[in-house]
């Protein structure tokens, strides 16, 4: 299983060279699902076409993907022949919902078991884990817009990533940590956990 797991996205020229060597091809002859459904809660959303410029300046061939309008089977269809799933930070629960809804939550685990590679971005790098709860604590961006009966992540990694970290948001880490059950790993903007095969390093 091959996850790259960012606070905001190929930022910098370390996480662009690690991407293109966990994908193992050409960029020219990369295709990546590009998913931004997070972001439709965001009234400015400049990190999304921040983080699609980036990619289509790497060469690589970017597909937008909706999941308000999908299924399972659409979902399968349309991943097929995708090398690399791309999910966008935005509003974390929201995010849930629409996995859930779509059936991406069933189908990810088997499609990256398959040899495809995820990268997240914020809200998309905090779904994979146990648990999306860090995502609505103090210092964080998101609330509970669509009241979701669990707060369970997808459950691919055994640790949590905690992105946007700063030294401000320290105490209340601290503070949470006494009551977690599973790892959390507070990254940079300027960082990224890259877990491969099992592995887990800080990019």
């Amino acid at each position: 299983m091959k996850l790259l797991l960012t606070s905001s996205g190929l930022s910098t020229t370390t996480i662009k060279q690690r991407f293109l060597e966990l994908v193992g091809k050409n960029p020219s002859d990369i295709s990546v699902a590009f998913v931004s459904t997070a972001a439709d809660l965001e009234e400015n959303k400049w990190f999304v076409d921040k983080d699609k410029s980036i990619l289509t300046g790497m060469d690589l061939k970017v597909v937008d993907v909706d999941l308000k309008n999908k299924n399972y089977v659409d979902l399968s269809i349309l991943f097929k022949d995708i090398d690399v799933i791309f999910v966008e930070g935005g509003n974390t629960f929201y995010l849930m919902y629409w996995f859930r809804k779509s059936g991406l939550d069933k189908l990810l685990g088997e499609l990256l078991s398959g040899g495809k590679v995820y990268v997240g971005v914020s809200a998309g790098s905090i779904m994979v884990g146990p648990s999306i709860e860090s995502a609505g604590w103090e210092g964080g961006d998101d609330s509970s817009v669509v009241n979701l009966d669990n707060l369970d992540g997808l459950g691919l990694v055994t640790f949590c990533v905690f992105p946007h970290y700063d030294e401000s948001q320290a105490e209340v880490i601290n503070e949470e940590n006494k009551h977690l059950t599973y790892e959390l790993v507070p990254i940079t903007n300027e960082q990224a956990v890259l877990f491969e095969d099992g592995k887990r390093e800080i990019v």
